[in-house]
């Protein structure tokens, strides 16, 4: 074995221990790949990155998750389980059409809720009901046409809600009491 061989393999192998501490890291709660996670404000940044469903790979720890200007469709019930701190999550500017029933189930401490410029038509009756802690709700821009009938205590909370650019046909008085 010559020593332009012996070198090769040393530069192989450690190649491929370098790939594997990567593949640890990212397993030991890592930054998803096309994001930027910012430790010491506790908030991965996916914005414009064309993604087209939500990392999987998010640190548990996460407090702000910016997922807007990307080409998300479709979000599936508990979405976001594996971030169960998030207070900020922005989703402005995707392609949703809808949102599954528990899509932000388990989000007990979510204060801002951006949902603005998608594609929104109806909103399920308890979408928010598992989100105490909802301080702000963006809904503009999208074309949904009613609004739950009835918000809950999840609306109570509410010191911003922006429902402007929409197709709605009416507003339940109990929305605009609560």
């Amino acid at each position: 074995m010559g020593m332009n061989e012996t070198l090769l393999q040393v530069v192989e192998g450690e190649l491929l221990l370098l790939w594997g501490a990567m593949a640890l890291l990212r397993l030991a709660g890592g930054c998803p790949e096309k994001c930027r996670c910012h430790s010491s404000s506790q908030s991965v940044d996916c914005r414009r990155q064309g993604l087209a469903e939500v990392p999987q790979d998010l640190p548990p720890q996460t407090r702000t998750l910016l997922l807007q200007d990307n080409q998300i469709g479709q979000l599936p019930a508990f979405a976001f389980r594996s971030v169960p701190h998030l207070t900020t999550l922005n989703l402005g500017n995707n392609s949703l059409l809808h949102l599954a029933a528990r899509v932000f189930h388990g989000l007990q401490h979510l204060q801002v809720l951006n949902l603005t410029q998608n594609s929104l038509h109806f909103l399920e009756s308890r979408l928010f009901h598992s989100l105490p802690q909802l301080r702000e709700l963006d809904l503009s821009s999208n074309d949904i046409r009613h609004l739950p009938t009835s918000p809950g205590k999840p609306w109570q909370n509410l010191t911003v809600f922006a429902v402007q650019q929409n197709q709605l046909q009416h507003l339940d008085r109990a929305l605009l009491e609560s």
